[in-house]
Order: structure tokens, then C-alpha cells, then sequence
């Protein structure tokens, strides 16, 4: 149940202290007359701490390109999207932890998630008052670990990206 502040149940904030965030972003976008729109947006960052302790959930480059398509009745889209790799803990222990991925971090070193990554499509048909619409997202089917909650030994938490989906929508205005 969330507090009264509206702050979720078992939500907790950390203040890392000073941090500093780097990083250059671009994007460009181009429309043509026949109704396809294509775009692409990238970046690269840093998030260090003034100790200079790399920030944990910070994703070290992102990026997405795709395509907009809408013709008269018809709109579709093809687009994808990539969330860089994230540090998500640092092994401060004295032993050597190998994770449920298989991957050993000794003491001292970061442990990073393998970039998200998703392509996602949409097709669309719109008549007078109502608009019929199919979404394939995720399809690749990708189910990179996205999240960890614990040391990162085998006994964490880890969550994953979600899989493939099919939507189908009825859309109608009134």
C-alpha cells in the first residue's frame, strides 16, 4: 500500500552525493512527402560519482531508429530501440561471486547487464469512428536481464525483459 506522500510500498530513495553526468546526444528526422517519416537518436553517457564510483542503472549509450508510415487510411511503424549496458553492482566482498548467468565478478570489479534491446511493429487501419490496430512488440523475442536485486550471487533477484507480444486493439471515438 503506498504511503500517505503517495511514495509506493517498500520505495526507497538513495542520495548518491555529488554526481556527475556526461554525455553527448544527436538525433535527426526526415519526412517525405509520401508519408514515410524515419528517424534515429543516439547518445553516449557517463554517471560518476565525485569519487569517481560509476552510478549503478545508468545505461552507457542508448540508441533507436525506425520508420513512420501513414497514407491516407493506413499508419504503421518499425522501430528500434537499444538501452546501452548498465553497471548494477560492484563485488566489494572478499570472495569471488559467479552470478546465475554465469558470470564471475572478483573483488572489486563491476558487474554490467548486457544491453536491452527491442523491435517492435505496428500496423493500423482507420475507419470513420473506430480504428483497428495490430502490435507485434519485442520481435526478436530478447529477454535480457533487466534488473538485480542483491549481490548478484545466485540467491538475487533478477528481472527480466519482457517477451515477444501480439495486441490487437478496437479503438472507437465517441
Amino acid at each position: 500500500m503506498p504511503a500517505p506522500d503517495g511514495t509506493p510500498a517498500g520505495a526507497y530513495y538513495v542520495n548518491a552525493g555529488n554526481v556527475q553526468y556526461r554525455g553527448v546526444e544527436g538525433q535527426a528526422a526526415y519526412a517525405f512527402d509520401f508519408g514515410l517519416s524515419l528517424f534515429a537518436n543516439g547518445s553516449s553517457n557517463t554517471a560518476k560519482t565525485v569519487g569517481g564510483t560509476e552510478l549503478t542503472k545508468a545505461p552507457r549509450w542508448t540508441d533507436a531508429f525506425g520508420g513512420i508510415y501513414h497514407h491516407g487510411q493506413w499508419e504503421s511503424s518499425l522501430t528500434f530501440k537499444q538501452i546501452g549496458a548498465q553497471a548494477i553492482y560492484q563485488n566489494t566482498g572478499a570472495t569471488a561471486i559467479t552470478s546465475v548467468d554465469g558470470v564471475t565478478v572478483n573483488p572489486g570489479e563491476w558487474r554490467y547487464l548486457k544491453p536491452i534491446e527491442q523491435t517492435n511493429f505496428e500496423v493500423g487501419y482507420n475507419l470513420d469512428n473506430y480504428k483497428v490496430k495490430m502490435g507485434v512488440y519485442n520481435i526478436a523475442d530478447h529477454r535480457s536481464i533487466n534488473g538485480l536485486s542483491g549481490s548478484g550471487s545466485a540467491s538475487s533477484l533478477f528481472s527480466f525483459e519482457t517477451g515477444r507480444q501480439v495486441l490487437f486493439t478496437l479503438q472507437g471515438k465517441f
